[in-house]
């Protein structure tokens, strides 16, 4: 036996054997078509492959100028950087002198301010007292010029009442 169709025909009866010898014919043809299949799929993959390989290649080579180009540039601003930075070094101590400056000046406004309402409230208070001690002076002082001149008191008297 070696394990052929034909073997086994010869085995079981003629029935058997040609429906099983159909069936594995099939199974041939499909395992055939299924190899062809993954022989066509295992070409397409190694020729994506080598596709990738050789754009990993060309992204390997860009990268490699992109490099040299970025050093070129550096190379070429590294000259002008100390000047660059004495310029920020003087900008930015002008801006914080400046910055001193500004909190100086808003201080001593806010002293100015603080010592002018204080100053303002102090008149004001000394204003009151006057107005008070003032009042009854001015009433004595009425009266007297009352006695003395009693036209000018009648006058003063109508033009304004509040003071009596």
């Amino acid at each position: 036996m070696t394990g052929k169709p034909s073997d086994l025909c010869h085995i079981s009866g003629k029935k058997k054997v040609l429906s099983a010898s159909s069936s594995m014919s099939d199974q041939e043809e499909l395992f055939g078509i299924k190899y062809e299949t993954l022989k066509e799929d295992h070409e397409n993959l190694k020729q994506d492959y080598a596709s990738l390989e050789e754009r990993f290649k060309l992204v390997d080579e860009m990268n490699d100028m992109l490099k040299l180009h970025r050093q070129n540039q550096i190379k070429d601003i590294e000259p002008e950087n100390p000047r660059l930075l004495k310029d920020l070094e003087s900008e930015r101590s002008e801006k914080s002198k400046m910055v001193e400056k500004i909190k100086r000046m808003v201080s001593e406004r806010e002293a100015v301010k603080e010592k002018e309402e204080l100053e303002n409230l102090r008149l004001q208070k000394r204003a009151k007292e006057l107005e008070a001690t003032n009042l009854p002076c001015s009433r004595n002082l009425f009266g007297v010029c009352s006695h003395l001149f009693p036209s000018l008191s009648r006058f003063l008297y109508n033009s304004s009442p509040s003071l009596f």
